[in-house]
């Protein structure tokens, strides 16, 4: 028997109204109107396959309306065994594969020809809508890897909860990444999607960018019904069972490869599809990210998004999500309470090859930094597009870490030494803002930390003859900001020009 206990029952819609998906609200919701194809039906024929009583949810008596909007058994999941567990997984992979046809349109062709079914599972009738989202996400943060803390439990006892939470995360994340586009009744509207990852130009940090124009306007909400209703999530624990549940999944990825007996927890096999979530949540739902940030559970995120970035960064196939773990971390260290947890020492080691055995000996900040200087080897060129990002969280944690550990402090000497060579900095012409953006790391930890971080000092000491070797990198005047003062002034008549810091009293 397979355990789904879900989320905190009852949450606050799109529309002020709170999340009703259990039973009466799915036999006694609204009437939709009628399918206006055999696809249509189909698609909802086997939505509603997901809330059938005896079939896919327990047999119960039926809910009043006040109770579903009161929130009372808003998961209708919660009660699950083998049978009903098998009824669901096989809805689900048929909602996948209706939802497949984006695999085999080209990008530039997605305008011109939406995939239909996946716009009708999205935007799927009220309340299957709200029951199908609170189902998948309670049944996907509601598993946890370590279940009795038994070794080799999941081969002795069947876990029906297991697969379910596979093809779950799996089709969570093809509804909340669906191509920008109008619903199937609504008239063709102009694309806009969640927000975005802000820009390297965008974070606290020193280098020159274009001048700032006209403050931009608020993001329009999203089109499709599941990102809204992702936006919605807003009730601090339900959050807190969202935060509770990344740490559990994501720091499987580790976990399950660093035990005594080999293969002795079971290792998830969707550690792509909880990234992409992780980053969903990230970018639509503001109070999520602020929860994490301020949450111990963070440690071990960041922990399990430095793991992917070093285990990954050498498969040319996983490059993408090597870039997709470096842009949530660039999302939380964009965030004002990341600084606190950048000294906090490493809560686990990581499972990593002897180069890398000491990855985890030190701080956070010191594991950071380890991820960006592997960005750099073996070859530059093949993951320069992670470059800018990458350094923008060591520009973003600099002026926050108290202390790099003496491997760490050389390893960004040794960045701005990779970053400076002749033939990789004039190749391009975006390649000085690289270095002058790992001088910027340098020069903030040292304008905000300079009596504690002396290991930084004596690396810098240790290699001076290496900085004065730097070639002049200076961007032109029409690139640097309005106000900036010149490239030549000494840090101490430059002042604070970091946005979003205030400065530290007794500093030099």
């Amino acid at each position: 028997v397979g355990s789904t206990a879900g989320a905190p029952a009852g949450e606050d819609a799109s529309d002020g109204r709170r999340e009703g998906g259990g039973p009466a609200a799915v036999q006694q919701g609204g009437v939709c109107p009628p399918p206006r194809s055999l696809g249509h039906c189909l698609n909802l024929a086997v939505i509603r396959s997901l809330f059938v009583p005896g079939f896919s949810v327990m047999a119960r008596e039926a809910l009043t309306e006040d109770q579903a909007d009161n929130g009372a058994h808003a998961n209708v999941w919660d009660p699950s065994s083998a049978m009903l567990d098998e009824a669901r997984q096989a809805g689900m992979r048929t909602l996948l594969a209706c939802c497949s046809a984006s695999l085999f349109v080209p990008p530039h062709a997605l305008a011109a020809s939406p995939n239909r079914m996946l716009l009708a599972t999205v935007n799927a009738p009220q309340p299957y809508a709200k029951a199908l989202f609170r189902a998948l996400f309670s049944v996907v943060f509601s598993y946890d890897p370590v279940g009795l803390g038994i070794p080799y439990a999941h081969s002795l006892v069947p876990d029906s909860h297991y697969t379910v939470m596979h093809v779950a995360a799996q089709l969570l994340m093809v509804l909340l990444s669906q191509p920008a586009a109008p619903p199937p009744s609504a008239p063709a509207a102009p694309a806009a999607g969640p927000r975005q990852a802000p820009e390297a130009s965008s974070l606290p940090r020193a280098v020159p960018t274009a001048p700032p124009g006209p403050p931009p306007a608020a993001p329009p909400p999203p089109l499709d019904k599941m990102s809204r209703l992702l936006v919605a999530l807003q009730r601090p624990e339900t959050l807190r069972f969202l935060v509770g549940g990344f740490r559990l999944l994501l720091r499987n990825g580790y976990a399950s490869r660093r035990t005594y007996l080999p293969s002795a927890l079971v290792a998830l096999h969707c550690q792509q599809e909880l990234l992409l979530l992780l980053w969903r949540f990230l970018s639509l739902n503001r109070p999520f990210c602020e929860l994490l940030v301020d949450a111990e559970e963070l440690a071990d995120v960041v922990l399990a998004l430095g793991y992917f970035v070093l285990s990954w960064r050498d498969e040319p196939a996983k490059h993408s999500w090597v870039h997709l773990a470096i842009l949530c971390l660039l999302l939380l260290s964009s965030e004002e309470g990341f600084g606190s947890t950048v000294n906090l020492p490493c809560p686990h080691t990581l499972p990593l090859p002897a180069g890398h055995a000491g990855a985890c000996k030190g701080s956070v900040a010191d594991l950071l930094v380890v991820c960006c200087h592997d960005l750099l080897h073996p070859s530059k060129e093949r993951l320069e597009s992670m470059l800018p990002a990458a350094l923008a969280v060591l520009a973003n944690i600099s002026p926050h870490v108290k202390a790099f550990s003496a491997g760490a402090a050389t390893m960004v000497l040794d960045i701005v030494h990779e970053l400076a060579e002749p033939s990789f900095l004039y190749a391009a012409d975006t390649r000085p803002e690289l270095l002058i953006a790992a001088l910027d790391v340098v020069s903030s930890s040292l304008l905000y930390q300079h009596s504690a971080n002396l290991p930084l000092e004596l690396a810098i000491y240790q290699a001076a003859d290496r900085l004065r070797a730097i070639p002049p990198a200076a961007p032109t005047p029409a690139t640097g900001p309005p106000n900036a003062p010149p490239m030549d002034t000494p840090v101490e008549a430059r002042g604070d020009v970091r946005r979003g810091l205030d400065p530290l009293p007794g500093r030099a």
